[in-house]
């Protein structure tokens, strides 16, 4: 649904027409008019690749709401934010404050 409405969007701001689009994305006419027409269609990973790159956009944003995020983290990165989320909320800003001051000499160190 998320996808549905960011490209009724995209369409409507950019007011490139469904046949540019199309052209433009890869994807079929009749695809794109079921796409338009139905917010549950089911569009499939190569269809929201060609979207992406028919919009001009990275993946994350397409799937991002309004006030909303998606961050892609690193596997090495999952560990930490587990740890992190389990933690109370004193230790979460001592965590915090750590994470600030190891920054801040690596920092100076690289100056």
């Amino acid at each position: 649904m998320i996808v549905h409405k960011k490209l009724i969007k995209f369409l409507a701001e950019t007011d490139m027409s469904k046949y540019e689009f199309s052209k433009r994305s890869g994807i079929p006419r009749s695809t794109l008019r079921s796409i338009l027409k139905n917010p549950d269609y089911n569009i499939g990973e190569n269809n929201i690749f060609k979207i992406i790159t028919g919009m001009g956009i990275e993946p994350p944003e397409l799937f991002m709401e309004e006030g909303k995020g998606i961050f892609v983290i690193r596997i090495d990165e999952v560990k930490l934010l587990e740890l992190y989320r389990k933690s109370a909320n004193d230790e979460k800003i001592r965590i915090l404050a750590y994470t600030q001051a190891c920054y801040d000499h690596s920092s100076q160190v690289s100056e």
